[in-house]
């Protein structure tokens, strides 16, 4: 297994069914979330490139739903 203990994840539509579902098996191994949607508190909108910087910034990995 990867180690991911100083690992984040971008989890984009972490606010739909799937993306949800990871998000919470996620946080229940213990491995930091960022959420990606237009809502979070750091927003990431696939039809705005001017939020991509700020949502990607710090994160090691990115999984799209």
């Amino acid at each position: 297994m990867t180690d991911t203990t100083n690992t984040t994840i971008l989890v984009i539509g972490s606010t739909g069914k799937t993306g949800n579902r990871v998000v919470n098996q996620l946080d229940k191994r213990g491995i930091p979330v960022r959420h990606g949607s237009r809502s979070a508190d750091i927003p990431f909108d696939w039809d705005n490139p001017q939020t991509w910087p700020a949502a990607l910034a710090g994160v090691d990995k990115v999984y799209i739903t």
